[in-house]
């Protein structure tokens, strides 16, 4: 279900702000374990939602859009890319039209940042 993270992606997680906070590169070795228990999917779907239910919506949805600028960070949506998105929003607690709205709105910001490139 899950996917191996590419240099871009990598550093994308390294440099952005929202990642940083939680000293996510330094703490990679706890994610490797899970992913090698082959139980990663059982547990985060189990304990992940009641981490999340005391968070506020603004908060939902800074990690997810974090997450797009990752899967976007290599120009390529993969498959497992997606289902891992889907899965990463359901167990913080939004809705399939709450993903679709942040990813439209990650779309628009880069389609404007580029078109700013192309003018100059």
């Amino acid at each position: 279900m899950f996917y191996r993270a590419e240099d871009a992606e990598i550093k994308v997680i390294s440099e952005d702000p929202f990642f940083a906070q939680f000293n996510v590169m330094s703490n990679q070795q706890i994610f490797s374990d899970l992913l090698a228990s082959e139980k990663l999917t059982e547990i985060m779907s189990k304990e992940m939602p009641k981490s999340f239910a005391g968070c506020d919506v603004q908060f939902k949805e800074d990690l997810i859009n974090a997450m797009v600028k990752i899967i976007l960070a290599d120009g390529i949506i993969e498959e497992a890319e997606e289902t891992t998105l889907n899965f990463a929003a359901k167990i913080v607690g939004l809705t399939g039209a709450d993903l679709l709205r942040i990813t439209r709105k990650e779309n628009e910001r880069m389609q404007a940042g580029l078109k700013k490139k192309i003018k100059y």
